[in-house]
């Protein structure tokens, strides 16, 4: 709160939500400038350049916000804090790198630290795009490294493969989907994902609209905990019968009948809508879309940062590797079911049985 209030006094009287929302992506870029070795002053100046779309629509939401009056410092703070609670640190941040360039960053504030893909995305164009660095700016969990784990354009248009690509990953998910109209929507899953008929996950979890505005919906005063689930016909428990009536597929928010945000395991026909007990209340789609969609991308990635990450894929590895010995211990107990069954059968010559059926005439 410090930062902001010292940013908010370096602008002056009446400052207004462009010039604080400006300022504060400058000192951003400049803190990273400054640990940067060879630095290309072209090309910073074409990243300031490139983010201006980003600044105008963070400018937007804080003057939305103020309800478009004079910007005072509690509602900048409040607003950071429900919104941009990494827009906090570019001050900081950079008074560190420029005075103490090389020594650690205090334990007690979190650094800010440009999200990095680690694969080509259909969403984001670069790692560098102003939605992904406005994106970046909602969660400590969106700085560093992003890994892909899955793609619908890469892994291939399957519910099976994008669920085999979570189940086991222990660490923080982000979901985005960029619609057949060019809307960009997602949701931010801060538990790890598992295959249940029930709603898990925790109150860090939060659902946005990036594109064409700009909307965070944080966990509601309601507090329901509907966070998020997803289920499929595929992987149901042994000891369950299959529930066809059973929503397959990936929700958040709402209810198991009518899930706020809605990705059906036959990746059509999806629904976002305004209003449930869990999240805040608000549009996830253009009003020209209504509250139905179809996926252009889909996308799931793991964030955290590296350590996270690597974490998450160490435990989806051993996952993977219990589930794979538990379907060949299945598979040799049907195996010796089936042959125990051929024998008795007579489909397998065998005296054995062939004396028990004389017995019994």
């Amino acid at each position: 709160k410090e930062a902001l209030r010292t940013l908010y006094n370096i602008v002056g009287d009446d400052p207004s939500p462009e010039v604080l929302v400006d300022l504060s992506i400058r000192l951003l870029v400049a803190s990273e400038a400054l640990v940067t070795p060879n630095l290309d002053k072209e090309a910073i100046m074409s990243r300031l350049d490139g983010y201006q779309p980003a600044v105008q629509s963070m400018a937007q939401s804080l003057n939305d916000a103020c309800h478009g009056k004079s910007v005072v410092r509690s509602i900048l703070i409040d607003w950071v804090e429900a919104n941009f609670p990494m827009l906090a640190t570019p001050l900081s941040m950079f008074v560190h790198n420029l005075l103490f360039h090389g020594h650690p960053y205090p334990e007690t504030r979190i650094p800010y630290s440009s999200p990095r893909l680690d694969q080509v995305s259909d969403v984001f164009p670069s790692s560098e795009s102003p939605l992904l660095m406005t994106l970046s700016l909602t969660s400590p969990s969106f700085s560093g490294k992003w890994h892909n784990l899955y793609s619908s354009e890469f892994h291939g248009r399957s519910f099976n493969r994008l669920e085999w690509s979570l189940l086991g990953y222990s660490g923080p998910t982000i979901m985005m989907v960029r619609t057949t109209e060019d809307a960009t929507l997602g949701a931010f899953a801060a538990a790890p994902w598992k295959d249940a008929r029930h709603f898990y996950g925790n109150s860090e979890c939060f659902l946005f609209q990036l594109d064409p505005q700009l909307k965070m919906y944080r966990r509601s005063a309601i507090s329901e905990e509907n966070f998020m689930f997803m289920h499929s016909d595929a992987f149901h428990s042994p000891v369950e019968p299959k529930n066809h009536d059973f929503p397959h597929g990936i929700g958040f928010g709402g209810t198991l009948a009518k899930p706020r945000l809605f990705v059906p395991a036959s990746l059509e026909e999806c629904s976002a809508d305004f209003f449930d007990k869990t999240f805040e209340s608000g549009e996830l789609l253009p009003v020209s879309e209504r509250e139905k969609f179809e996926i252009g991308y889909l996308e799931i990635w793991g964030v955290g940062g590296s350590e996270t990450i690597e974490q998450g894929l160490r435990d989806r590895t051993e996952y993977r590797e219990r589930a794979d010995a538990a379907l060949i211990r299945a598979r040799v107990v049907s195996d010796r079911s089936a042959f125990v069954k051929d024998l008795k059968s007579g489909l397998i010559p065998n005296r054995v049985f062939a004396h028990d059926e004389q017995v019994r005439g």
